[in-house]
């Protein structure tokens, strides 16, 4: 059995800028959370899997990855969400939201049915969100899907949060970044990268 999550990695010159605002901010918020990974923005959070089935979701995983063009992106605002959590929102698309909903269910074939803590119990979802926590373990499916990268994790106090969200409120950046890759992180071994796959005809 793995703790998977399935997310996407921008070109090799985003990736750098936003790890420097990442940096940047995170040091301004004493936070360190954001920094354990590299930029990234998730298509869906944890998983449980059992190995057996593993090789099965990378084939079909693959297959509808081969389906995709890479994916072109725009960042330009800071979101906040209220468990002190900082972060670059990425403008969606219909691409983006057709990889989304493609791996969600795909990989519900084979995930196992666990549900984390964090979302079991939680009485903030809306009714449809509750039912996809339910069939899915997770809270941002579908249309409640809400990619963004990270820029500072929710280890910092509510006064720091709270400032440095008043100072990015109309801070803008201007980035576009290409997405060439999905894959999925091995929680239990550090975050590292477990499956790598290619979007479009590169995959094939």
């Amino acid at each position: 059995m793995k703790t998977l999550s399935c997310a996407c990695l921008p070109d090799k010159a985003s990736s750098e800028i936003i790890r420097r605002i990442s940096e940047e901010i995170s040091s301004q918020c004493s936070s360190g959370n954001a920094l354990s990974f590299q930029p990234h923005f998730s298509v869906r959070g944890d998983f449980k899997i059992q190995d057996q089935n593993i090789s099965k979701l990378q084939k079909e995983i693959q297959k509808f990855c081969n389906t995709i063009s890479p994916l072109k992106l725009s960042l330009s605002k800071y979101g906040f969400y209220p468990w002190r959590l900082i972060f670059l929102d990425i403008e969606k698309n219909l691409s983006l939201q057709k990889l989304h909903d493609g791996c969600m269910k795909i990989i519900a074939k084979y995930k196992d049915p666990w549900i984390p803590d964090q979302y079991e119990n939680n009485n903030n979802f809306k009714e449809k969100q509750k039912e996809y926590v339910n069939e899915h373990g997770y809270h941002f499916c579908f249309e409640f899907f809400s990619p963004h990268f990270t820029v500072a994790g929710n280890d910092m106090g509510e006064e720091v949060f709270q400032k440095t969200k008043i100072a990015l409120l109309k801070k803008e950046e201007e980035i576009k970044i290409e997405v060439k890759e999905l894959v999925f992180f091995d929680r239990n071994n550090n975050n590292q990268v477990f499956l790598k796959m290619k979007l479009g005809k590169e995959g094939l």
